[in-house]
């Protein structure tokens, strides 16, 4: 190996140095928070079920949330789950709501999760810079026939 090869690497490492040191990384991860999963229970083929979900600030600072969806590149659907209502970047205080609805509409026979992984919120507190993402696991059951109704259902 000659030294024009070596200096040429050594160059390009401090370079790269230089690069990520100056916009800030590497990052720390973010910290993950598993919230409660949203049950739809049995949804028949071919209708769907919408769910209002109340996400709350709990923390003691501000926080924004800058997206929420499946997958990494936050999609607003996973078929048969389907998000509305979502509104970027939404500012929450201490204690405040942030609500949107996701839609289960099962095609066929079966329990499902969403493929892309869980729901995830992603927010930013506003005077530590921490990055949240806040996940829902979700899961619905897709039905031939209709679950029976209160005024079906026999007492014995």
């Amino acid at each position: 190996m000659n030294s024009a090869g070596f200096v040429r690497r050594v160059g390009i490492c401090l370079a790269m140095i230089v690069v990520l040191t100056s916009f800030g990384y590497p990052q720390p991860p973010p910290q993950i928070v598993t919230l409660p999963e949203v049950d739809f229970g049995q949804v028949t083929v071919g209708s769907s079920k919408t769910e209002t979900y109340s996400f709350q600030n709990t923390l003691n600072e501000r926080i924004t949330v800058n997206t929420a969806g499946f997958g990494s590149v936050f999609y607003q659907q996973d078929p048969p789950f389907y998000l509305s209502g979502v509104v970027f970047p939404s500012s929450l205080d201490p204690g405040q709501l942030y609500e949107f609805q996701i839609r289960f509409a099962p095609t066929a026979e079966g329990t499902f999760r969403p493929s892309q992984g869980p729901l995830t919120i992603c927010a930013t507190t506003e005077q530590s810079q921490q990055h949240i993402h806040y996940q829902i696991p979700l899961v619905g059951e897709g039905v031939t026939t209709a679950p029976p109704t209160l005024q079906e259902m026999t007492l014995h």
